[in-house]
């Protein structure tokens, strides 16, 4: 009987550890995923979706769950984050590159 008791102890002890890993992975997870949901003024941006607004510029930072972006071509537009799949832009386009690249080396 003892080991019954015992053993369900320990199964009852490993459940919760299991349950307390879990809940700490899914923490993890979210603080990375809101990490990632901040945008700032200057991030460009585009809209999973509506690829024909082409790239976005962040005019205004999260308020209330939103965010002013200019697109270059659709404009304005205030999108809820809840709602509007926004990736942001890492890489520039050649152009730009180009033009930072020769004001770099003119001045050096």
């Amino acid at each position: 009987m003892f080991d019954e008791i015992l053993s369900k102890s320990i199964d009852n002890l490993l459940k919760h550890v299991n349950t307390c890993e879990v809940v700490q992975n899914c923490m993890q997870i979210r603080e990375v995923r809101e990490a990632a949901m901040n945008y700032y003024r200057g991030d460009r941006v585009r809209i999973l979706g509506k690829p024909e607004w082409g790239p976005g510029l962040i005019q205004e930072r999260n308020k209330n769950g939103k965010v002013r972006v200019v697109f270059t071509q659709a404009g304005e537009k205030t999108l809820s984050l809840d709602h509007a799949k926004l990736m942001k832009v890492v890489l520039r386009d050649p152009q730009w590159l180009a033009e930072r690249a020769k004001m770099f080396w003119q001045r050096h």
